[in-house]
């Protein structure tokens, strides 16, 4: 009998599905975001707390943008911007040639997490308000309605404001992130 190890042709070991490590990704990415914004604001005055409310919706905002100007973008700027040594250029190709990847991070992953910690963010000064505005006949559901319903409206105006940018705008936003990370390439690999 012929174990395992033993076998001639083994199987080759295969990755897991992008599906289910992008699953792991997002759990780990959400858990710190989460904990990071919670520990912020249990020390933070609820106006910094708002700011900070404030940024994690204009990334998810950003973000989307990215995922949006990534699918509407196609390759042959970025082809002859390459051959031109444009900077930017060879990283907003591979951009483009994945843009179904990079779109799950930038809309899924990225704005999906955001719109959930932007409402636990919401709820957590909800709760801190509340405490303050005690005196006002039903502070809860004022104070948490309203905040809600700001969250939603910024949240929302601003990715279809954003789409439209990204739409009329794809080769631009894409070449200022292929710039980005090649930016990001040569620190890794100087160590600067």
């Amino acid at each position: 009998m012929q174990s395992k190890s033993d076998d001639p042709n083994p199987k080759p070991r295969r990755k897991p599905s992008w599906a289910v490590r992008i699953t792991v990704y997002t759990l780990f990415i959400s858990l710190g975001m989460t904990l990071i914004s919670n520990v912020l604001l249990e020390k933070l005055p609820v106006a910094w707390a708002i700011v900070i409310l404030l940024v994690i919706v204009l990334v998810g905002i950003c973000a989307d943008v990215l995922g949006v100007a990534v699918t509407s973008a196609s390759e042959g700027p970025f082809l002859a911007m390459a051959s031109k040594r444009i900077r930017g250029a060879k990283s907003s190709i591979w951009m483009v040639r994945n843009a179904e990847r990079v779109a799950n991070i930038c809309n899924d992953v990225i704005g999906d997490i955001c719109g959930i910690v932007s409402g636990s963010t919401g709820a957590a000064i909800s709760a801190v308000l509340i405490l303050r505005f005690q005196q006002f006949p039903n502070p809860e559901l004022i104070i948490s309605a309203v905040l809600s319903a700001v969250i939603a409206a910024c949240t929302v105006g601003g990715k279809a404001a954003g789409k439209r940018y990204a739409i009329k705008n794809c080769i631009a936003i894409v070449l200022s992130m292929g710039k980005f990370t090649e930016m990001l390439k040569i620190r890794r690999r100087t160590g600067k």
